[in-house]
């Protein structure tokens, strides 16, 4: 009996001690540093910008491990920093931001130090302007003008944005030509399409669009593809009586690395040989007189070979190269003395 009250007394005394040890280091103070992510926010975030949003920064805490784990937990979800936005820059102090923090308190840490300790953050208003929708499908010839529903939306722009862009805002409705590529000619098509911002207006600058999406109706009659020519010869256009009067000599008969745009049964039908495409060089007659020296070409033209043996023209875009504007074409324009040539 004696040694069963003995194993009794051993237990509960083992199991006090074990409680005051638990106890004890639950509440040894200590210090402890946290990463916290901090997220700075305003009554009426709609209406304005902030930025950065969110700022990493790292504290140092003192409190028993107890309140140092609550604390642990608490900052792994982004801490709210609520301020009175202005447009332009203000900075927040850390410390005492954090240590308004309701959660944080409660745990019962002691915050001791922030790095940093002070964050700046710029603010802007945000506006809201009214916007045309431009429908903008490439490589495509449609039957009338393309339906935008809704044609106009509302732009939400940074205030110091919208006084740096003068005029109009502009947006786009832009169909790549991958979906393009799907749908059929002919028939009449409806599609959803993104709306973004157009005109060298930046996309990333803060800037929402509502609607984000709008239906794009329209009929396809055709699409415009493309084909890389190795070589274009230049043809002269100009009064046929000039010729009794001018002889002119094209320096640079020989257009290299030429890209062409056209319907897309044309473009087929170039890259089979079946038509040719040469660039049209105009000269007026007061060019001859002046006896120019250089001129960029006109326009080209593509020669469809009709049935009866006639050609036809049909004026397509082209490239040369990689530049944007046709470069001149050297010329050597004499005029002809007719008393020698009798």
């Amino acid at each position: 009996m004696k040694n069963r009250v003995d194993i009794w007394t051993l237990l509960i005394v083992t199991a006090v001690t074990a409680l005051i040890w638990f106890w004890a280091a639950a509440e040894t103070r200590g210090d402890r540093s946290i990463s916290v992510r901090l997220q700075f926010v305003v009554a009426d975030p709609d209406d304005w910008l902030v930025t950065p949003p969110q700022r990493t920064v790292r504290i140092e805490v003192q409190g028993s491990r107890l309140a140092l784990d609550q604390a642990d937990r608490v900052l792994r979800q982004p801490v709210p920093i609520e301020f009175v936005p202005v447009v332009g820059a203000k900075t927040i102090d850390i410390l005492n931001a954090l240590r308004d923090h309701d959660e944080l308190e409660a745990t019962g840490v002691r915050i001791r130090s922030a790095e940093p300790s002070v964050v700046e953050i710029d603010s802007d208003r945000i506006v809201r302007v009214p916007a045309r929708v431009r429908a903008t499908l490439p490589g495509v010839q449609t039957v009338g003008e393309v339906e935008v529903r809704p044609a106009e939306v509302t732009v939400a722009m940074p205030s110091r944005l919208r006084e740096r862009w003068l005029g109009a805002i502009n947006v786009e409705a832009f169909v790549d030509r991958g979906r393009l590529d799907q749908l059929d000619p002919g028939r009449h098509h409806v599609i959803d399409v993104a709306v973004r911002p157009a005109d060298g207006l930046p996309s990333n600058g803060g800037i929402q669009i509502e609607p984000g999406t709008v239906q794009l109706a329209f009929t396809m009659r055709s699409r415009i593809r493309e084909t890389r020519l190795d070589q274009v010869r230049v043809q002269l256009a100009g009064p046929p009586e000039d010729y009794r009067e001018f002889r002119v000599d094209v320096l640079d008969p020989i257009l290299r690395d030429v890209t062409i745009r056209g319907e897309g049964d044309l473009i087929r039908r170039i890259e089979s040989e079946e038509v040719t495409v040469v660039a049209i060089l105009h000269l007026s007659n007061r060019e001859k007189e002046q006896r120019i020296d250089a001129k960029p070409i006109s326009y080209f033209l593509a020669l469809i070979r009709e049935p009866d043996g006639a050609s036809r023209g049909v004026q397509v875009e082209g490239q040369i190269g990689d530049s944007l504007r046709p470069p001149p074409i050297r010329l050597d324009i004499q005029r002809i003395d007719r008393e020698n040539d009798g």
